[in-house]
């Protein structure tokens, strides 16, 4: 990843701006002007501006200029024309016989050329270029009135970054998204083992990772002792063991082996013996690691050879087998030894409960074993039960329930005993673009495209927005063909579908007309007010890689949802402006088709999914949310003895989801919801 790559990752995934401060002591009323006009230039053009602090600081390093420059960078741009450059007007206007007609002539100039003549086509006929279709251009040039207020960002001293960016990320308790990996990636390489050793890797899929840059980077006793500082148990090195296995395709070097086996024998006995064998479908795994280490060969202790020796033989039980034993004995000494692993006890609730253990006596140890347990997890368990989404063969409502009320239970009282900046103080909630009781809280499976504000989150369409528009631009040295599809519903339950292979044009949702080459971009655009009158109540949109080429492997692919204040009937308001953009990705993953976006017309919010699409989300128009982000903040508000003021001058603390413009403000985002408290 270049230095440039790693600024637009820490400004799209962190919302900080990176630059040279070190140049100091040069604050006069000169570069103050010169550091305000740069703010109001990047409000007005760009939706972003720095608060006060940060100001000041950039006048005092005299860094306006060089930051002015960089936001040219840093704001992804769609760089490409629709196939109507005056869309959605000339769409609307045209019969569907002259739309059919322009889309089979330009798929003949691509795949049909391709298919024909066996070359490879980089760019196909569209109608723009043609004289005779009498399509003329319209220069869309006029500016948008600002829909959002403008969005805080951060600054942060260039030789600061990486250790910031490593910090940020690693810290959390959930799975990094693929840019914040980039952002990781990148860190690593410039930090020192002491920065390294200094921040403790909370998720174990993070740590897998870390693994393998250690391994790599690192030889000797300090490979050890880093990959030591990494891992809190034995199963944290066979994790860590299986990635970088994978990575090296199986073929590991003897040191790397020898190094492994000395860094298990440094756990106690007891650590290794239990992390060998926690149920037996992982037994044949783990053997299979400590084949690819040659264990026997490089072990010095005569204790962990044994216990190795009694994996191989079958004489180890799993401590998922002992549960079963004691259950079927005795569900309270089931209870009694589950409680010694909390977070197994979490995960083997509903099995307990369902073999005859009390919900009553699960709910009270867990409650009791709160400081231990993940906020992450709770959270993620509170929204995954209250869903009626989950209510189905596997899961039915009464089961559902009464493992909502366990684990509400247990989150509460976690939440109780965190420490955090709001306890005892008056807090104001502003939710500035955002609806909290229509958002709920991701985290292992906030999509992988990332993001400063995560998927799950609601954004509310803005009074004054007519249109939302749904984009894509993509570029690639060979021809890509990436499609947008819109698929609505309506009041009664009738389901309509705008792309390239359904309706151009249905119920005020229109299609700019679908490009199959390169250096090429695509809108949907959705009249809100028609659609409204056409009974439509929700829209679901997704990107589609066409051609079957994965988003990670596409030189540029950019998608996002933008509000327009007027409808596009013939109006000279530009086709992209990204100050008003509710979000915008440029996608990374592996993944070739994302459930992108459901718009909610009648509540007139639009909720980010972002990722694959999945069985689960077979009815995707639902939009129905058990735990939102609202019971979230009204348990952790209450556990934290806060009280609610109805307006920020009262307040102690406004919490907001944003980067802080003033002292008293908290990043919901920055702080991770105090997920992470301890």
């Amino acid at each position: 990843m270049s230095d440039m790559e790693f600024q637009k990752n820490m400004f799209s995934e962190l919302r900080i701006v990176t630059a040279d401060l070190s140049a100091s002591g040069k604050l006069s009323d000169e570069t103050l002007c010169k550091a305000v006009t740069m703010n109001e230039n990047l409000r007005t053009e760009y939706g972003y501006m720095f608060n006060p602090r940060d100001l000041v600081r950039i006048a005092d390093a005299d860094a306006a200029a060089q930051i002015a420059e960089q936001f040219r960078e840093l704001v992804p741009e769609v760089k490409a024309k629709p196939m109507y450059p005056d869309f959605p007007s000339q769409v609307m206007e045209m019969s569907e016989a002259e739309f059919r007609f322009h889309q089979y002539v330009h798929y003949f100039s691509t795949y049909g050329m391709e298919c024909l003549f066996g070359v490879n086509v980089q760019h196909g006929w569209l109608p723009a270029e043609d004289a005779d279709t009498g399509i003329t251009e319209t220069k869309k040039t006029e500016k948008d009135k600002a829909l959002f207020d403008a969005k805080t960002v951060a600054l942060c001293d260039e030789k600061d970054a990486s250790l910031t960016a490593y910090k940020t990320i690693l810290s959390r308790r959930e799975r990094m998204t693929a840019p914040e990996a980039e952002l990781v990636r990148y860190a690593v390489k410039q930090l020192s083992s002491e920065e390294m050793s200094s921040v403790k890797v909370q998720f174990k899929e993070n740590m897998e990772s870390l693994f393998a840059i250690v391994m790599q980077e690192t030889e000797g006793d300090e490979r050890i002792s880093r990959l030591k500082a990494l891992c809190v148990n034995c199963g944290d090195v066979l994790r860590g063991w299986k990635a970088y296995l994978n990575s090296v395709h199986y073929k590991p070097k003897t040191s790397e082996k020898r190094a492994v086996v000395r860094l298990l024998e440094t756990y106690k006995i007891e650590d290794f013996t239990g992390n060998l064998m926690l149920s037996k479908k992982n037994r044949d795994d783990v053997l299979t690691l400590l084949q690819y280490m040659d264990y026997n060969t490089y072990s010095r202790s005569e204790a962990h050879r044994k216990a190795v020796a009694r994996l191989r033989d079958g004489d180890l039980r799993s401590w998922e087998s002992r549960l079963k034993v004691l259950l079927a004995e005795s569900p309270k000494s089931a209870l009694e030894f589950a409680s010694q692993r909390p977070g197994e006890l979490v995960r083997k609730a509903n099995f307990l409960v369902k073999n005859g253990a009390s919900s009553a006596a699960v709910k009270e140890i867990l409650c009791a074993k709160a400081d231990v347990l993940s906020s992450q997890t709770l959270t993620r368990l509170c929204l995954y039960f209250s869903s009626p989404k989950m209510w189905n063969e596997w899961w039915d409502e009464a089961s559902c329930a009464v493992l909502y009320d366990i684990f509400k239970a247990a989150l509460t009282e976690k939440l109780s005993r965190i420490d955090t900046p709001l306890r005892d103080k008056k807090v104001f909630i502003d939710e500035e673009n955002y609806s909290f009781a229509d958002s709920y809280i991701e985290t292992n499976e906030k999509s992988q495209e990332g993001g400063y504000i995560r998927s799950g989150m609601a954004f509310r369409i803005p009074e004054e927005a007519a249109t939302v528009r749904f984009f894509t631009y993509w570029n690639d040295k060979d021809r890509i063909d990436i499609d947008l599809h819109g698929f609505s519903i309506d009041r009664k339950g009738i389901r309509s579908h705008v792309g390239w292979n359904a309706d151009y044009e249905k119920n005020g949702i229109v299609h700019s007309g679908d490009i199959t080459h390169s250096n090429a971009a695509e809108f949907i655009d959705v009249n809100i007010r028609t659609a409204l009158k056409n009974q439509v109540s929700a829209i679901v949109t997704t990107v589609h890689s066409f051609t079957g080429v994965p988003f990670c492997e596409i030189e540029t692919v950019l998608v996002g949802m933008m509000a327009v204040s007027r409808p596009g009937m013939n109006v000279n308001v530009r086709l992209y402006d990204p100050k008003n953009c509710f979000f915008a990705h440029e996608l990374r993953t592996r993944e070739s088709y994302l459930n992108y976006c459901r718009i909610d017309l009648e509540r007139r919010c639009l909720v980010l999914a972002a990722r694959p699409i999945r069985d689960e989300d077979e009815d995707v128009f639902d939009g129905k949310v058990g735990f939102t982000l609202q019971d979230y903040l009204t348990i952790l508000l209450a556990q934290q003895n806060a009280s609610v003021t109805d307006n920020a001058e009262d307040a102690d603390i406004v919490l907001k989801l944003g980067k802080p413009e003033e002292e008293k403000d908290i990043s919901l985002t920055d702080v991770n919801y105090f997920l992470d408290a301890e």
